[in-house]
């Protein structure tokens, strides 16, 4: 666990924001340039009240051989190893959890997968199943860049303000990386 500093001006270190960079800069080597018109005439997106989540060993099992390296740089990043980690006390769950798990269901107050998974980003993959069933995989990982800032927003977001995610981190209430 990397220590906060002691200035203020947001709550990542020089460290962390390099690596945060580097992260989102090895999406453009792996995940394609797309139209989002093409997106939307091409795959449907699934809402979680029209589809269920699989899970991501299921999405895996179909499109690793094709999208090895978005595969491997979702696999070794935070988000697939540590997202969930990240939640500490129970009453944070219902609050924290839609965004550092898959497939939660506000009414249930369950979720499908631990951390962020291929369908946090992707939708539900149940339909996609079933639309793909003896045909050939198609290439994974496609999401418009228009698409993907809607997606990742959904909760990179400020969620609680600088001063009071600092303020809990110092104190120890919420982890940081």
């Amino acid at each position: 666990m990397v220590a906060l500093g002691d200035k203020e001006g947001g709550p990542l270190n020089p460290e962390q924001i390099y690596d945060l960079v580097s992260f989102i800069r090895s999406w453009e080597k792996t995940a394609p340039e797309i139209k989002e018109e093409e997106i939307q005439k091409e795959r449907p997106f699934f809402t979680q009240e029209e589809a269920s989540y699989v899970g991501s060993k299921s999405c895996i099992e179909c499109h690793e051989s094709i999208n090895k390296a978005h595969i491997e740089t979702w696999r070794n990043s935070p988000m697939a190893k540590r997202a969930f980690f990240h939640i500490l006390s129970e009453k944070d769950k219902t609050k924290c959890t839609p965004c550092h798990a898959t497939g939660f269901d506000f009414e249930k107050k369950t979720f499908t997968e631990e951390n962020v998974g291929c369908e946090a980003c992707h939708g539900p993959g149940e339909k996609y199943q079933d639309m793909m069933a003896g045909k050939a995989p198609e290439e994974g990982g496609k999401i418009a860049r228009e698409n993907a800032l809607k997606a990742c927003t959904r909760c990179h977001k400020a969620h609680i303000s600088k001063k009071d995610h600092i303020e809990l981190a110092r104190k120890g209430l919420i982890p940081y990386p």
